[in-house]
Formats: C-alpha cells, sequence, structure tokens
C-alpha cells in the first residue's frame, strides 16, 4: 500500500477589495467641489477628520467604499 502522507492546506484567502487608487482621485475632486478642507470632509463623511491623509498614504476602503460611492453620486461625480 503506497504510503499516504497527509498534507495541510491552507485556505485559501479571499482577494483583497480593490484598492483606494481608483476612487482617490474622485474623492479628491469631490473634497475640491465641497469647497471644505479636507479634515471637516472627512469629519463630516466618514467621521474621520484624518481621512483624507490615510487614504493618501494608501488606506484601503473596505467598509467605505460604498458610502464613498454615495458621496461622489452627491457631487454628481
Amino acid at each position: 500500500m503506497p504510503d499516504m502522507k497527509k498534507t495541510k492546506t491552507t485556505p485559501k484567502r479571499p482577494a483583497p477589495p480593490p484598492s483606494a487608487d481608483e476612487l482617490a482621485p474622485k474623492l479628491e475632486a469631490a473634497l475640491s467641489l465641497s469647497g471644505m478642507s479636507q479634515t471637516r470632509f472627512g469629519y463630516i463623511h466618514f467621521g474621520d477628520p484624518t481621512f483624507f491623509t490615510k487614504l493618501r498614504a494608501g488606506r484601503r476602503l473596505y467598509k467605505l467604499r460604498a458610502k464613498a460611492e454615495e458621496i461622489l453620486e452627491e457631487y454628481g461625480i
């Protein structure tokens, strides 16, 4: 009988969500159209006054993607 070794299989991780790269320029445009400071815009729309600082540093929009798309629609972008 052949020697059957048990091999551990690692579960596959889901693919990461799309990066903020495609939404960042649009959010920057919405910020510009709003006339608000980045701090105020981030606080009002995302509850995070440092939102744009983090976005520019590469933050991913895991849970905020739908909210970001609503905001872009609100500003007509």
